[in-house]
């Protein structure tokens, strides 16, 4: 209950913190997807896809993906707001998607033999990543949105 009653004091979207990290991780995986060789994306890539399935390397997408999601929820269902339902559709619809895009390239990538050609799974996997970027922003957005909403109808009641 003290968690409940402290959640929601804050001001601020925390969400907005876990989804920021996320776009910190897409940031630097746009190094490898737009100005790197091959042997090095590949290497990169191979290197970070067996992190997302064991313990306790999981945790570096897990923690800033749980920490939001919590944050998004508790809004959700206290709120009741237009905002954080456009966040929940926006992350379901454009994030699961791209997520699974991303994953599947990356397995194309590190099952390519040595010597081919990966440069059109690079290219779409920059692309997945773009547009997950996009996703996180526009998320971010309706997250203050919602934010917004919220203190108005708070300073509107009291």
């Amino acid at each position: 209950a003290f968690i409940l009653v402290t959640m929601a004091r804050l001001t601020a979207p925390w969400s907005i913190v876990g989804m920021a990290a996320l776009v910190g991780m897409l940031a630097v995986d746009a190094v490898f997807d737009f100005g790197a060789n091959q042997f090095e994306v590949k290497s990169y890539y191979c290197a970070l896809l067996p992190t997302l399935f064991s313990f306790p390397a999981l945790l570096r997408v897990l923690l800033p993906v749980a920490f939001s999601g919590s944050f998004i929820l508790f809004s959700l269902f206290t709120t009741r707001s237009f905002w954080h339902i456009c966040t929940c559709v926006c992350l379901i619809c454009g994030g699961l998607p791209c997520f699974y895009t991303s994953i599947s390239t990356v397995s194309n990538i590190c099952s390519a033999k040595a010597g081919s050609s990966i440069a059109v799974q690079v290219h779409i996997l920059g692309l997945t990543h773009i547009a997950m970027g996009l996703v996180f922003v526009a998320a971010i957005f309706t997250e203050i949105m919602g934010q917004m909403t919220w203190i108005d109808a708070r300073a509107k009641t009291e």
